[in-house]
């Protein structure tokens, strides 16, 4: 529960350690959890016709609504009985979602290929890649350019896999930190106009 409020809550309205600790391991999980959610939606678009039937024009103005009661309901928070906290903090997920499945509908409109052929795409663009490098080393020393060639190319392919597996993890937790920091911003400016004048 303490982790679930410090997460959703933020620093300055859970009076948890959430912020002073590091949480490397969950930051990893979500940006490992998006990336599964996000290429299986790509594979199979069809099972899920309840994430994909927001617009993003929708998903915008979810997020923005309550991003800004979120200050609001989050300073009542440890007033409240615990059937009320669940709902604050479901809301508070809500929002996170409806800005993470954004990033997702974008993310998707700018993948495009086709599943049955995508085996056999991913084989041609690995030969063209050890082709490429093994002609350009060829040229230079015949047989021990052409060795040198497959093994550059080999590392470049696998070095290839690893960025782009890099960045389907890193990609979510930066988006994730920009909402959050999003949110931080609109409690500060509540806290300094509206929400002093309540307490």
């Amino acid at each position: 529960m303490d982790f679930l409020e410090g997460f959703l809550l933020g620093p300055l309205w859970s009076d948890t350690e959430f912020e002073t600790r590091k949480h490397r391991g969950f930051y990893w999980s979500f940006g490992l959890a998006f990336s599964l959610l996000l290429l299986y939606l790509v594979l199979f678009p069809e099972k899920s016709p309840l994430l994909l039937g927001f617009s993003l024009t929708s998903l915008v103005v979810l997020f923005i609504i309550l991003a800004l009661i979120s200050p609001f309901i989050s300073h009542l928070y440890y007033r409240m009985l615990l059937p009320v906290k669940l709902g604050i903090l479901l809301l508070q997920a809500l929002k996170y979602a409806a800005g993470m499945l954004y990033l997702l509908r974008q993310v998707m409109t700018r993948i495009h290929f086709d599943s049955s052929s995508v085996g056999q795409d991913s084989l041609d663009l690995i030969n063209k890649i050890i082709g490429a490098t093994t002609d350009y080393f060829t040229e230079m020393a015949q047989g021990t350019g052409m060795i040198v060639g497959i093994v550059v190319g080999g590392l470049g392919v696998v070095l290839g896999i690893i960025v782009i597996v890099l960045l389907a993890l890193v990609i979510p937790i930066i988006w994730l930190f920009l909402l959050r920091l999003i949110q931080s911003a609109i409690d500060q400016l509540a806290v300094h106009t509206v929400i002093k004048d309540l307490n």
